[in-house]
């Protein structure tokens, strides 16, 4: 038969059949190989374990170590109540004393113009705050620095507690003389401005006090600022005549009242409470507090002994 007889209908069906035919075949290698991981992902059988693989198989680790006990707190440092606690210097006699080197000042009684017993390790802080701040600044008689050592929040005269004598010297103004009563451990803000001298009036010369031995090397440090008027003298030949001094125990209501003995007024740090040293002898107490009565008194303070004396002003 030739082939230009034949339909050309006849033709396309045809080359359409072989077509898919062909796709057909082509086909069923792919599904059987998409069934293959089907089977290998079949879950295995409870009851068969299975096989180790000795490439994966992995050697039991050690149980870690318990975490070693943590070390015990440190023993509780016992504050230390008696004299002599190193590192808090204390300002006598014209030094910076460490206590640790001893309870008491490092010269005899008789050198330092007031008797009392000074608990180191108890030390009070006096602040300054006081205008100019170059005014030389004297404590019982003694140099310690000018004001700006003595007048930041950090910084004060550190000094044994109870009675002492406070003077701010500077030329061309008049010298402020303060006499204050410290309590063991306390604080005190003294807040003063001195005053300019008058056409014609005299500078009062700075205080003076005895000249003492200096204290054991390496138990003391100078005034931060040194003296410009220091005192001159062999400290070794002065020998001062023993004083004979009796304390005043003084409390007051109100405790905010004013307090002066023998016409100087004393500042407390201690709430109406003063303990006062004196010569022995006749002393005039005065308390007043406005809106209440003025307190006279006239105290006999006996050699070595303490006089206590409670004032309660009256209202107006």
């Amino acid at each position: 038969m030739h082939l230009r007889s034949i339909p050309v209908s006849f033709l396309v069906i045809a080359l359409a059949a072989a077509t898919v035919t062909a796709r057909a075949q082509r086909r069923v290698p792919d599904t059987e190989s998409q069934q293959e991981p089907e089977r290998q992902a079949q879950p295995r059988p409870a009851d068969q374990p299975a096989a180790p693989s000795p490439e994966h198989h992995a050697e039991p680790r050690p149980p870690a170590p318990p975490p070693p006990p943590a070390p015990p707190p440190p023993p509780a440092q016992k504050a230390r109540h008696g004299p002599g606690t190193r590192g808090e210097v204390v300002f006598v006699g014209g030094y910076f004393y460490d206590p640790f080197f001893g309870p008491y000042p490092w010269w005899p009684r008789p050198y330092y113009p007031y008797v009392y017993f000074p608990y180191y390790d108890m030390r009070a802080l006096l602040r300054l705050e006081v205008k100019p701040r170059n005014a030389s600044v004297y404590v019982d008689g003694y140099y310690a620095g000018i004001v700006d050592d003595f007048d930041g929040i950090m910084q004060s005269v550190p000094l044994p507690p109870g009675g002492h004598e406070l003077t701010l010297y500077l030329e061309g103004f008049r010298a402020l003389h303060r006499s204050l009563y410290l309590r063991p451990g306390s604080r005190l803000h003294l807040r003063e401005t001195l005053q300019p001298l008058g056409a014609g009036e005299a500078i009062e010369p700075p205080p003076g006090a005895h000249m003492i031995p200096e204290p054991p090397t390496g138990t003391y440090s100078v005034p931060r600022t040194p003296n410009p008027r220091p005192q001159v003298g062999d400290p070794s030949s002065v020998t001062p005549p023993a004083p004979s001094f009796g304390s005043l125990d003084l409390r007051v209501e109100p405790r905010e009242a004013d307090v002066a003995v023998d016409g100087r007024k004393w500042i407390t740090s201690d709430d109406g409470h003063f303990v006062v040293d004196l010569p022995a002898g006749t002393h005039m107490v005065e308390v007043s507090r406005k809106g209440y009565r003025t307190y006279h008194r006239q105290v006999m303070v006996q050699d070595g002994q303490s006089t206590s004396l409670n004032v309660s002003l009256m209202g107006q």
